[in-house]
């Protein structure tokens, strides 16, 4: 299979490209709109079949561990309001990982003020799976499957978290900057995409706290382990 990867920055990237891996590596810059342009810009000029977004990330679940690799496969973009918000999903393959719920925010932190968003994904994006301009989905993870995770809200139960805080119980459980623009970006150019990420923080702890080497570090191992069993 063709793939490419995207990062936001040099500093998670990093270590994956001194593996020296067969597919090609981009850094797409931090925030919505530069991974939209990124995105395009590196499908555009290499046609991958897959393209994966890879980065840390900070966990709204403290039931999540620090350096823990999780699949986010719905997100949701903060601070929409709830008549214009969509759910935006993967379309790649199942890649053994633990299932996340991801709101995109942009600024650090905001993940844990999330509280508006579509009842379910089917509900948010309003397509049926199968729509003309989408990527299948993968068997292993299908849109019954995604839909069914959106409208639980997360895989890992919040201890402190109230699911009627929330409208149709959705409650993030980790925060990014890139995730709902990428998917966005990959549904509308047909191409299949997934998104890894490592849990370095907490929301709402300062950056002196984040645990952003372990987090590198063990995203790097699942990205190797993942795509070399299945070139």
């Amino acid at each position: 299979m063709k793939r490419i990867f995207i990062f936001p920055t040099i500093e998670e990237a990093k270590a994956f490209i001194l593996t020296e891996p067969r597919d090609p590596v981009f850094v797409g810059g931090v925030g919505m709109a530069e991974i939209a342009a990124a995105t395009l810009r590196a499908v555009k000029a290499k046609k991958p079949q897959l393209v994966v977004l890879a980065g840390i990330t900070g966990a709204c679940d403290r039931t999540l561990r620090r350096g823990e690799v999780v699949e986010v496969v719905t997100e949701r973009i903060a601070g929409i309001p709830e008549r214009y918000a969509r759910e935006y999903e993967t379309s790649g393959p199942d890649l053994g990982l633990p299932l996340a719920a991801g709101v995109t925010v942009s600024r650090s932190g905001d993940g844990a003020a999330a509280k508006d968003g579509p009842k379910s994904a089917a509900e948010g994006t309003g397509h049926a799976a199968g729509d003309a301009g989408f990527a299948e989905p993968h068997p292993g993870f299908t849109a019954d499957d995604r839909a069914g995770h959106a409208a639980e809200g997360t895989h890992h139960q919040t201890p402190e978290g109230n699911p009627e805080d929330t409208p149709g119980g959705y409650l993030p459980e980790v925060e990014n900057m890139e995730g709902a623009a990428f998917f966005a970006v990959c549904d509308a150019l047909g191409v299949a995409c997934c998104q890894i990420r490592a849990v370095s923080n907490y929301v709402g702890e300062p950056f002196g706290q984040w645990a952003v080497e372990e987090a590198v570090g063990n995203l790097t191992e699942k990205l190797n382990q993942i795509f070399e069993s299945n070139e």
